[in-house]
């Protein structure tokens, strides 16, 4: 073995055990595997129960290569017993070589390169099939290549160094599979963790029931927009498997502040607290009764009880509906009852509404006042805290950032460190987007009507205009139009 051909075998051991996406890695396992033996076909097997299934097929010769993305072919699995060759190498944890396909000297179970000519219309010559088992001595899965060719590009047997290599490099392959496989069931144990959190949330409050969960499926759909067309561009993919990942993570962890936020106030979906309102009502009821034992006592006229008696019937009646509704004679009719008084039997005058039912009312476009919505706003802190007490690996070290972001904008005016511009990365750009429209569209919030994707993507359009909001990734997100499944 020449130096060239070491470097090369060792670069591709370095390359598989640095891998983390599967798909990637299988693909180089297959690509290597012919490279290194210079065959014209090859099949990578995973084994999973008791068969055998067709991950990665390759053909140059039929120009085919199917499974490299990571898409199901649709073969019927091979089952694990002596009857079929690559089922044979893994059972018998051995290399099987044939140096002719047709030799009719051959065992039965030799017969399946011959078979697969048929369907496909191949001559197979040379077979070497390699069993992968991990260090463990679990079986993960087989090669199959086809047809080594020599310089010429005819057929020709396997060469002994073809089978040492290729020994060497399943080992690898089964335990980089191995590896991948460890570091995705971690991964599943931290995001099923994570989505629990989320989800307590949920029982928390219902207006956040399916808000992440919603997110995270705008995030992934757009995220996986972006790459397709980047890849149609023959550009670099924008979000590979770590930047994903990461940036998934941060929406699923962007609210996890609320499990400490007050829930009365999360779940408030009034102007007034419910004691607020039920103080106003016994305070009328209260007015009528008194102003009735006043007109029999002859201190007040059947004129003055009758005009009492409306002002409190007026007021309770919009008591009722500006508590929930956006209304545009807010100002007008609040300063009016403002300015009501009752005076009792003893000469005691008393406000209609008070200066905190006053205060409470007097919100426009919600339902928190100033001083509410900042302890809203403070969830963005806590999630920052409680995400700084968490381990993240290398991979995620960006994610308590991210996630601490999400209501920055970019003119400076988000909070709670009010950055701006550059200081604001692309990834909390979209992760804020996702989270705007997302609560536009919500149907599960009871103070307000939700708008349709339309009108949400033009209210960020709006924003946009005023610098809040990144207009490339918005018209982006339009044109994805990932809010449908």
């Amino acid at each position: 073995m020449n130096m060239e051909k070491m470097d090369k075998i060792l670069d591709i051991g370095i390359a598989l055990t640095a891998e983390k996406d599967i798909r990637v890695l299988l693909k180089k396992i297959i690509d290597s595997a012919m490279e290194i033996t210079g065959c014209d076909a090859g099949t990578l097997y995973l084994k999973k129960d008791d068969h055998l299934f067709f991950t990665i097929m390759a053909n140059h010769t039929l120009g085919t290569y199917r499974g490299g993305k990571g898409e199901v072919i649709d073969l019927p699995p091979v089952p694990i017993d002596r009857e079929h060759i690559s089922s044979l190498a893994l059972l018998e944890d051995r290399i099987i070589s044939i140096d002719d396909a047709y030799d009719t000297s051959l065992d039965k179970v030799y017969s399946g390169p011959r078979a697969y000519d048929e369907n496909l219309g191949y001559h197979t010559s040379s077979v070497l099939v390699v069993p992968m088992k991990n260090p463990e001595g679990e079986q993960i899965g087989v090669l199959q290549l086809i047809n080594a060719l020599n310089e010429e590009g005819q057929p020709v047997p396997f060469s002994k160094e073809s089978r040492r290599v290729m020994a060497s490099l399943a080992s690898q392959a089964a335990v980089a599979i191995q590896n991948v496989r460890y570091t995705k069931q971690i991964r599943d144990l931290f995001d099923s963790y994570v989505q629990t959190s989320i989800g307590a949330i949920g029982k928390l409050t219902p207006f956040n029931e399916n808000h992440t969960r919603n997110m995270a499926d705008y995030g992934r759909r757009f995220l996986d927009w972006l790459n397709r067309k980047a890849e149609k561009e023959n550009r670099k993919l924008p979000y590979e498997k770590e930047r994903y990942d990461e940036l998934i993570t941060a929406i699923w962890l962007h609210d996890l502040g609320k499990l400490v936020t007050p829930v009365d106030i999360m779940n408030k979906n009034t102007r007034l607290w419910p004691l607020q309102k039920k103080e106003i009502e016994h305070r009328m009821k209260e007015f009528r009764l008194k102003a009735r034992i006043m007109e029999l006592e002859g201190k007040i006229t059947k004129e003055e009880r009758e005009a009492i008696e409306r002002n409190c019937e007026e007021l309770l009646a919009y008591v009722g509906i500006a508590d929930v509704k956006i209304l545009d004679d807010r100002k007008q009719k609040l300063e009016k009852f403002a300015g009501w008084t009752f005076t009792d039997a003893d000469g005691k005058t008393y406000p209609y509404l008070q200066e905190d039912e006053l205060h409470q009312l007097s919100v426009a476009y919600r339902t928190l006042t100033d001083e509410e919505f900042k302890i809203m706003h403070d969830h963005v802190v806590k999630t920052e805290e409680l995400l700084a007490g968490m381990a993240f690996p290398r991979d995620m070290s960006h994610v308590k950032t991210w996630a601490a972001m999400h209501h920055e904008l970019l003119n400076g005016r988000g909070y709670p460190k009010g950055l701006k511009g550059e200081e604001i990365p692309e990834e909390v750009r979209i992760l804020t987007i996702l989270d705007i429209f997302e609560a536009l569209t919500a149907a599960d919030r009871e103070y307000k009507k939700p708008k349709t994707p339309q009108e949400a993507v033009a209210h960020l359009h709006k924003i946009a205009g005023f610098g809040e909001v990144d207009e490339r990734l918005v018209a982006l997100f339009e044109e994805s139009r990932c809010w449908e499944a």
